[in-house]
């Protein structure tokens, strides 16, 4: 099944671990490129290459939050051990008696005094058994992944039926441009005739009217955009059922599709060939706007 992705979502997992809950969270918003911005807990730091490795696998673009808790529950926390640096504590302690000394005081140096200075207690985290420690870490980062997964292709697809819909707008307005394009020369060169008549009554060069007639359609003449357009509209019409990244081919593609209605507008001879192609620019803006949130 052909899918396309929206660059915004939110995916949220949950899951136990030897040393309590790890709760997963992942959101991204459109961006031009890839940028990640991450909160892990300490504990897992040796392991964020890791982590921002699958995250650049899963996710080709976009602005991704990333957001790790380890949450411990009672009887389960993450080992870690205090250290004492005895020497540090051992000179703490000889320049307080120092001091007391000086300063007559008769009070004792406590050992919580001692222990309170910097530095003599330090919390330490120990070395992870990372391969064991990233085998359930990465189960709750996939889980969040997935969940995310889905909340993109939900978006995606509400804008597959968006962009499908549009495009046929698009179609629909060259069509009646094929037509009235056609007729449109004949038309106004009639007209001409036809008033040219009035003024001079009926002495006028047929010659240089069908001349005129010549220069006027080769000017007016929007074959080449309206065959450059089919060929763009269905190009695009690929890339809305292509399953790979597509939102920077989309936006160049529309960039052209743009073009071709601007030059067919500057051409037109005729207020309906206007008003049609104001039409398609209007869907192109709309395209635009959401190829901009296309991975």
């Amino acid at each position: 099944m052909n899918e396309l992705k929206s660059m915004t979502g939110y995916g949220r997992s949950s899951i136990e671990t030897p040393f309590g809950r790890l709760v997963v969270e992942v959101k991204t918003v459109n961006h031009r490129y890839s940028q990640i911005s991450s909160r892990i807990p300490p504990q897992l730091s040796s392991l964020e290459p890791k982590i921002l490795k699958s995250l650049k696998h899963r996710i080709a673009r976009g602005q991704i939050y990333l957001n790790m808790e380890l949450i411990s529950d009672e009887g389960t926390t993450f080992p870690r051990k205090v250290v004492v640096d005895i020497d540090l504590a051992r000179q703490y302690k000889r320049y307080l008696d120092s001091l007391r000394e000086s300063l007559g005081i008769d009070e004792p140096v406590s050992l919580s005094l001692i222990g309170s200075m910097p530095g003599v207690f330090e919390l330490v985290e120990p070395d992870l058994d990372e391969e064991k420690t990233w085998r359930w870490l990465e189960e709750g980062l996939n889980e969040a992944l997935d969940a995310l997964d889905e909340s993109r292709l939900a978006e995606g697809e509400r804008m597959k039926s968006d962009m499908s819909q549009r495009l046929s707008l698009i179609a629909g307005s060259i069509e009646r441009i094929k037509e009235i394009a056609r007729n449109d020369v004949e038309r106004y060169m009639r007209k001409l005739s036809e008033r040219m008549r009035e003024i001079l009554k009926g002495e006028y060069d047929e010659t240089r009217l069908v001349m005129e007639a010549a220069m006027l359609a080769e000017k007016s003449d929007v074959s080449e955009e309206i065959v450059r357009m089919e060929s763009h509209i269905k190009r695009f019409e690929e890339l809305v059922e292509s399953d790979d990244p597509v939102g920077r081919q989309m936006d160049f593609l529309l960039q052209e599709m743009l073009r071709e209605a601007t030059t067919m507008a500057s051409k037109a001879i005729s207020a309906e060939i206007v008003s049609e192609t104001v039409r398609m620019r209007s869907e192109i803006d709309k395209l635009r706007e959401m190829a901009q949130n296309v991975e």
